[in-house]
């Protein structure tokens, strides 16, 4: 039987032939449907639709599917191919249950690209052409590494706009053509998916004609035309329509024709915002940074302004990260503007799709590969790979933050150190208001929030009233008048967070001792300057790598600082401590001064560190009974002048350490 997704019993399937359709190992949710493997029938697979969709166009779509059958569009090996309908699959009764078509689907998705997938299941582990092999995949880039292969990528954009061009000369429309639609295989080629979702139309037998695009732009060829068959839409018989499509695929002029009829201006659209992000990192063209007065405008406002990332007018800088606009050849910058700018949809069409084709294939077949990197490819006529030269800025801008010796780790019994109080930037000069002794000047945002500046005489009776307190809580609870923490403060202590604002010095200073090896709240817990959530900067080496630091309280006369990897992947708990703060009020505490912290890496027995950015090979780890540890893989160091920006070194392999700038998450 099915597993309850399906709408008929999986064991009952048959071919119109009357062959019985044997269903094998799914192979993934699909539009409106599921994907299976056919057994006995390698590279074919079967789609059945989910009972929701059948129950309100089960008619319309046996139509429909049928016609498609009749009239498929042609592959090109190497270059693309469509999982189109090759044959309907019907139960026992003969009513409409799915098709057959080519399978399993070959690639990535297009936006997979550019974005590193999360961790999943093995089966559906990326590819290695994609990620990197499997030893090195924990040290790559959050994006994969095919993302700057231009070679792969304008031949993908070439691949795509002929399968486009190829679909509208038969007179079908993809129409929702989302990026998900599109798959991309190691050497570029294109797969287009859920074929089934397309705008067909049906001619009428007695003399069809062709159907005017509802953007008035261009006409669906009927057969008077001298168009293929299968191209019309004829006056008479039957468009069998396209979902609704996806506002950030649709023409701006389209967004209130959704729903009806669409020509192959629809797509044109559609396949410009592809070819954009193919050739230019991932990004959308309605995106960038804002530069003008007043609120950013949405991408439709951008694009109702003819703005986008390549032609902002001084008013939209491109998005960080975006390849400049001289890596593209002029013909193919004219086609960007003639699809995105000012004059695009409404004052003069689109570039069709055989445009895309013609100019892709010219800047893919006349790539240079770079003779310092050979995965590195660019167009003739530049006098040197910029991609080489984007690489170089970014280690120059890292440069100039990581100090030029930052000191490494060297595993001892205190491993970590704070150094003696210095300032990055000189404290202002005392204003009369505030004289030396009234008060410490604000420290950075992520520590204890200054209190108000007082009086030099209310200061000095605010401390006396405190000492007061503090001695009084102290002698009760010494004397059992005391004895029991409140709710709240029993929270705290549980979870190692300070009490909130200055109203924690009292408290901290009465509080009990604990005997040593069962830590407590740390008293003072909101002066460390780690604690937090850390993410690389883009620039780093690592630029997916990030820290979560916490506090996890008192033992004896350290405190304890652990953190993990903000991935959710990685089993590691990295571990270390520091000399608790001395006794007194805050702002005895030099909450300005660089400190250091060293963690060492605690991999629980039996765990898997494979997940992890840093040290991902068991044999990293040396036997603690029962623990494996790797002392000092990490030293983490803060300035307090600039403290949403924080300096590490990491070892990412044994012996092999980088240096890291993150900033506060």
């Amino acid at each position: 039987m099915g597993d309850g997704r399906d709408s008929v019993d999986l064991a009952e399937l048959f071919g119109l032939d009357g062959g019985r359709v044997h269903i094998g190992r799914p192979l993934g949710d699909a539009g409106q449907g599921r994907l299976y493997a056919r057994k006995g029938h390698p590279g074919t697979a079967v789609k059945l639709f989910s009972p929701a969709f059948l129950l309100r166009s089960a008619a319309d779509l046996r139509a429909k599917l049928t016609w498609m059958i009749a009239h498929p569009p042609v592959d090109v090996i190497g270059r693309y191919r469509f999982a189109w309908p090759r044959e309907l699959v019907v139960d026992r009764t003969g009513a409409l249950a799915g098709y057959t078509l080519p399978g399993p689907l070959d690639g990535v998705e297009l936006r997979a690209l550019f974005v590193r997938p999360r961790q999943t299941a093995p089966e559906a582990r990326p590819p290695d052409w994609l990620v990197g092999p499997p030893a090195q995949r924990p040290y790559r880039a959050d994006r994969p590494r095919v993302a700057r292969d231009w070679r792969l990528l304008a031949r993908a954009a070439a691949n795509l706009a002929a399968a486009t061009a190829v679909l509208h000369e038969r007179g079908y429309v993809v129409g929702d053509f989302h990026d998900g639609l599109v798959r991309v295989n190691a050497q570029g080629g294109i797969t287009l998916v859920d074929c089934d979702a397309a705008q067909v139309s049906v001619p009428d037998p007695l003399g069809p004609i062709g159907l005017p695009d509802v953007t008035g732009q261009r006409e669906i060829p009927g057969p008077a035309a001298a168009a293929p068959r299968g191209a019309a839409a004829p006056e008479g018989g039957h468009v069998y329509r396209a979902p609704v499509g996806r506002p950030e695929f649709m023409p701006a002029e389209l967004l209130a024709e959704r729903g009806r009829p669409l020509g192959p201006g629809a797509d044109d659209y559609a396949l410009a915002v592809h070819c954009f992000a193919l050739l230019l990192g991932g990004h959308r063209p309605y995106t960038g940074i804002w530069r003008a007065a007043g609120a950013e405008p949405a991408p439709l406002g951008l694009a109702r302004l003819g703005l986008y990332a390549l032609a902002g007018g001084g008013r939209l800088d491109p998005p960080a990260g975006m390849a400049p606009a001289e890596v593209l050849p002029d013909e193919l910058l004219t086609l960007f503007e003639r699809a995105f700018g000012p004059e695009a949809g409404a004052r003069q069409p689109r570039p069709a799709a055989v445009e895309w084709r013609d100019g892709l294939r010219g800047l893919a077949d006349g790539l240079v590969t770079c003779a310092r990197k050979q995965t590195h490819h660019y167009r003739s006529g530049l006098d040197a790979c910029p991609w080489c030269a984007g690489e170089d800025q970014a280690r120059t801008r890292t440069a100039a933050l990581v100090p030029a010796a930052l000191p490494t780790a060297t595993p001892g019994p205190s491993r970590t150190v704070v150094t003696p109080p210095r300032r990055a930037v000189p404290r202002p000069p005392a204003s009369p208001a505030r004289t030396a002794g009234s008060g410490r000047p604000p420290g950075p945002r992520h520590r204890t929030p200054p209190r108000p500046e007082p009086r030099r005489r209310a200061g000095k009776v605010g401390a006396a009233v405190l000492c007061l307190l503090g001695a009084a809580l102290m002698a009760l609870t010494i004397f059992g008048a005391v004895d029991q923490p409140s709710a709240t403060d029993q929270s705290r202590r549980d979870s190692g967070r300070p009490a909130p604002g200055g109203a924690s010095v009292a408290g901290a200073a009465a509080a009990p001792a604990t005997p040593s090896g069962s830590p407590t709240a740390g008293r003072l817990a909101a002066i460390w300057p780690w604690l937090g959530r850390w993410q690389s900067v883009a620039s780093s080496p690592l630029p997916g790598f990030g820290l979560e630091i916490e506090d996890q309280g008192v033992t004896g006369d350290r405190e304890e600082i652990t953190a993990t990897e903000t991935s959710g992947t990685c089993p590691v708990r990295y571990h270390g401590t520091v000399r608790a703060p001395r006794d007194g009020p805050i702002s005895a505490y030099p909450t300005d001064a660089s400190v250091d912290l060293t963690l060492d890496a605690s991999l629980p027995a039996g765990q898997d560190p494979k997940g992890c950015a840093l040290l991902p090979d068991p044999s990293s780890y040396a036997d603690a009974g029962g623990t494996l540890t790797s002392p000092g893989v990490i030293r983490f160091q803060v300035t307090g002048a600039i403290d949403d920006l924080a300096q590490a070194r990491v070892i990412v392999r044994p012996g092999e350490s980088v240096a890291l700038i993150l900033q506060r998450a």
